[in-house]
């Protein structure tokens, strides 16, 4: 959303440096904003970060540095009957990949998942080797609106972007320097809305198209992980709100897209005979030596709908129902992707039978407020979700490469209930200190397969104590984070046959067991040095705690990142 400036002359801007020490990194912040009374205002923004080696509590993560910058303005000029935005933002990144991810062989991928530490290990270094990823990013947008007396506020939203990305293996020869992996993508995106309010009821409808290439190069000399495509969609929606009286609201909203995806894509011959011949063979063009070359042509229509109602007694107590039903269709990536993903530390297997996700939801949304001291604030959100053909990854082997030994995840699709809590509440106990937690609960199962589903969340809970001082601004935070063990989880362990000794043995790669429950300790502070000039210091995972992320499929190979330390300087004017 464009930001909205101050309608006077003025210039106001901000300067930040920060020091952190896991990575022995620096990174800078600096942004200027010009306003002038007659609406216009321009901002440009800039930032520069720089790491080395992360480190985790009992070892440094190797090849784990990046260098970032970014770029950014904004012309606008607005009203309140019109307005014009123009931004504009560009990123660049360089980010290494842990080398304890990229292994040579089934021995050695065996000795990385079950031993205390990584089999690659150096001293510090700010050198980035491979594998590692080059990423740019660039993002045009034009915003635009005008309100009309009879039409409401119409809205035209126009944006570019191109993404282009290269992950780079460890290879051999003149190839070391040539990536592995190139992405392009190019997408543009078009929205119109129109927003009318009377006094009882609200009307917002509005239609948005996107058109999407995706370019591989052949220079890779490589298998593409995401084939070449176009992808086109178009949708409109609508949504009525109503104000039954001054305590109870009603809203109403429906939603068409159509989807459509033209593909180039290669199979490996068995692949193809095996799993789409028979079904798909309309999508064959020509088979040139143990490959297959398709262009598929997939068409999706989608039709989803939300009806919510809203009491509120006195701004004391909110409560918000809402039941909907929507549909998604797969990514290309679910369909198609089928080679290494070498930031993921994977292979990826794309399915081209998966189709469309229907997902019904329920939800309720309990806001209540106590004058308890001064004021606590508690809110309650229970939800489920019952999903016909829901999508997910789940290992499916391993593979011997000639560019290492990567676990396979596949996608799949089953049909799944998911239910869950979060809990939030805020206690102000006076002016200067605040209590806030936040409590989170979910609970997955595959219905198909009559088990619990792969990579839910595991229950958490967050507490902080946040104290503001008057004397010299000063503000300071103590957090603890709180995550459980999750024990509800299948079991996709697969087997291989390593050396020992000179003997070939099986083992069993235990893939699917979650890591130990653990606790965080994180603090942050600020205090003003003088006028519009602050300090602050952000501490996470005070007490340097070994712990890995169920989420994170990088936990097979280190643990997460140990202390960090970041101290700040920021100047406002």
């Amino acid at each position: 959303e464009p930001e909205i400036f101050s309608k006077k002359d003025t210039l106001k801007g901000l300067a930040k440096l920060s020091g952190i020490s896991n990575g022995r990194g620096i990174a800078s912040e600096i942004n200027l904003t010009t306003t002038w009374a007659d609406n216009w205002a321009i901002k440009t923004r800039g930032g520069y970060k720089k790491l080395g080696d992360l480190s985790a509590p009992d070892y440094g993560l190797m090849n784990t540095g990046m260098e970032s910058n970014s770029f950014g303005f904004t012309l606008q000029n607005n009203t309140f009957w019109q307005g014009i935005s123009l931004d504009y933002y560009l990123t660049q990144q360089k980010i290494g990949i842990f080398r304890g991810s990229d292994l040579g062989n089934l021995n050695d991928f065996y000795d990385a998942i079950t031993s205390q530490k990584p089999i690659y290990t150096r001293d510090f270094s700010y050198d980035i080797q491979n594998p590692m990823q080059n990423i740019q990013h660039h993002i045009a947008k034009l915003s635009a609106f005008k309100r009309y007396e009879n039409w409401g506020k119409i809205s035209l939203d126009y944006s570019f972007q191109y993404n282009k990305r290269k992950e780079y293996d460890v290879r051999r020869g003149d190839l070391y320097n040539i990536p592995a992996m190139q992405l392009e993508l190019y997408t543009n995106q078009l929205n119109i809305t129109d927003f009318l309010e009377r006094e009882k009821w609200s009307l917002e409808t509005g239609i948005q198209g996107q058109y999407q290439y995706n370019y591989s190069p052949t220079s890779t000399q490589a298998k593409r992980l995401i084939p070449n495509y176009n992808q086109y969609n178009i949708g409109a929606f609508s949504v009525y709100k109503y104000n039954l009286s001054q305590q109870w609201k009603a809203e109403l909203g429906i939603r068409y897209d159509y989807q459509k995806y033209l593909v180039k894509a290669w199979f490996d011959t068995k692949e193809w005979e095996e799993k789409y011949q028979q079904d798909f063979s309309q999508f064959y063009i020509l088979t040139e030596g143990n490959r297959v070359f398709t262009k598929p042509e997939l068409d999706y229509n989608l039709l989803g709908y939300n009806f919510g109602i809203n009491y509120n007694l006195d701004n004391k107590q909110i409560i918000r129902l809402n039941f909907s039903n929507t549909n998604r269709t797969p990514n290309i990536a679910e369909l198609f992707a089928g080679g290494l993903h070498h930031s993921a530390a994977m292979i990826e297997q794309g399915d081209m039978r998966l189709t469309t996700e229907n997902t019904s939801q329920i939800q309720l949304d309990w806001e209540s407020n106590f004058m308890i001291l001064k004021g606590l604030k508690i809110n309650i959100n229970p939800y489920y979700y019952n999903i016909k053909g829901y999508i997910s990854q789940i290992p499916t082997g391993i593979q011997n490469t000639i560019r290492g030994v990567f676990p396979v995840w596949s996608y799949q699709q089953v049909d799944a209930k998911i239910y869950g809590l979060d809990l939030d509440s805020n206690w102000k106990i006076n002016n200067f200190l605040q209590y806030k937690s936040h409590f989170s609960f979910v609970h997955g199962n595959d219905i198909t397969n009559n088990q619990p589903l792969i990579m839910m969340m595991p229950t958490q809970w967050t507490n902080a104590i946040e104290i503001n001082l008057p004397w010299k601004k000063s503000y300071f935070k103590i957090e603890n984070i709180w995550v459980a063990k999750q024990n509800r989880y299948p079991n996709y362990n697969p087997t291989i046959m390593i050396y020992e000794n000179g003997i070939e043995v099986e083992k069993t790669l235990d893939l699917s067991t979650p890591p130990p429950a653990y606790q965080l300790w994180n603090l942050q502070g600020e205090m003003e040095i003088f006028k519009q000039f602050t300090a602050g210091v952000t501490i996470t995972n005070l007490f340097d705690i070994s712990y890995k992320n169920y989420l994170n499929r990088l936990r097979y190979f280190s643990n997460e990142m140990g202390r960090n330390i970041i101290f700040s300087l920021q100047y406002k004017f």
